[in-house]
C-alpha cells in the first residue's frame, strides 16, 4: 500500500492499493502525472496522479524489485532487483527493452545523470 499526504497540513490525499508485498521505493515522473513504485511482489507499477488508478503493471522479474528510477527524461524506467538484474522499461508501452545482468548481488539504487 502506498499512501500520499499533503505536506502542508499532513492530510491524506490518496491510498494506492495493488502491490501484494511491501513497497521498496516510489518515484514521481519528471514529465507526466505518474508515480512509479516497486515491490517485493516482483513488479513495478505505474500510478495515475489524476485519478489514483494503476495504469500499468510491469512484470518479468524473478525477485523483489528494490529500486526504480525514471530515465531518458521520463520516457523510460530503470528497475533493479534482488537477483542482480537491471531492466529498462518504456513507460508508454510497458515493454522491457533491455536486461542487464552484470551485477553479482542485489541492486539497491539506480541513479542517472539526466
Amino acid at each position: 500500500t502506498i499512501r500520499l499526504w499533503n505536506v502542508s497540513d499532513l492530510t491524506p490525499i490518496a491510498t494506492l492499493n495493488g502491490h501484494k508485498r511491501g513497497v521498496w521505493r516510489v518515484q514521481f515522473s519528471p514529465i507526466d502525472k505518474v508515480l512509479a513504485s516497486c515491490s517485493g511482489d516482483r513488479t513495478v507499477r505505474l500510478w495515475s496522479l489524476s485519478d489514483w488508478s494503476c495504469l500499468r503493471t510491469l512484470e518479468g522479474n524473478s525477485a523483489s524489485v528494490l529500486c526504480v528510477s525514471f530515465v531518458n527524461k521520463g520516457s523510460q524506467l530503470m528497475s533493479g532487483s534482488a537477483d542482480g538484474l537491471l531492466r529498462l522499461w518504456t513507460v508508454r508501452t510497458g515493454e522491457c527493452e533491455a536486461t542487464f545482468d552484470r551485477h553479482v548481488d542485489k541492486v539497491w539504487v539506480v541513479r542517472t545523470l539526466d
